[in-house]
């Protein structure tokens, strides 16, 4: 009833994209910009016949982007989105909500975003295809949570320059 609530018996390409820490703290894992992302997206989205794509992210630079681009396909649900900005004080979001929990005065705060981020990984286990950057956590909980019903399966991510003994790029 969720699921078609809020998709409305649409083809859905779900996308997960992580940004904010994995980028600030520069991660192993490192998702693509969005000039390398939004090419995949669309052929993805052609080649599967979706009619929408539901973006899931904490990352408020990506949300804007994909609004911006893809501004009559794009399906949210409300999730607390932070810019890398806000994040450089702290080391991870949780110290971040954290704060902003003693802030507001909202002790309810981190659960409320943490059961948004539950919904978001849920929906994203009931789209019809799927497309993460980069390999994360709530990629295993999605693909756990669809038992392989996905047309397309999809985890991109950005290759990092390596240093040499040098410390010269390779």
């Amino acid at each position: 009833e969720y699921r078609t609530a809020v998709f409305q018996n649409r083809r859905v390409l779900g996308v997960l994209v992580r940004g904010s820490d994995y980028i600030v703290f520069n991660m192993p894992d490192q998702p693509l910009g969005t000039e390398e992302l939004f090419p995949i997206v669309r052929k993805v989205k052609e080649e599967g016949n979706y009619d929408a794509i539901f973006l899931a992210t904490e990352d408020q630079d990506y949300y804007h982007a994909f609004a911006e681009a893809f501004p009559d396909d794009l399906i949210v649900i409300s999730q607390n989105r932070i810019s890398k900005e806000e994040l450089k004080e702290y080391i991870l979001i949780s110290e971040l909500e954290k704060a902003r929990s003693r802030e507001e005065n909202n002790s309810g705060l981190i659960e409320d975003n943490m059961v948004n981020y539950f919904y978001a990984l849920y929906l994203l286990s009931k789209c019809d295809g799927f497309l993460a950057t980069p390999m994360c956590g709530g990629v295993a909980m999605v693909r756990s949570f669809n038992k392989g019903k996905f047309d397309s399966f999809q985890v991109v991510q950005a290759k990092k320059c390596s240093e040499n003994m040098s410390g010269e790029k390779a």
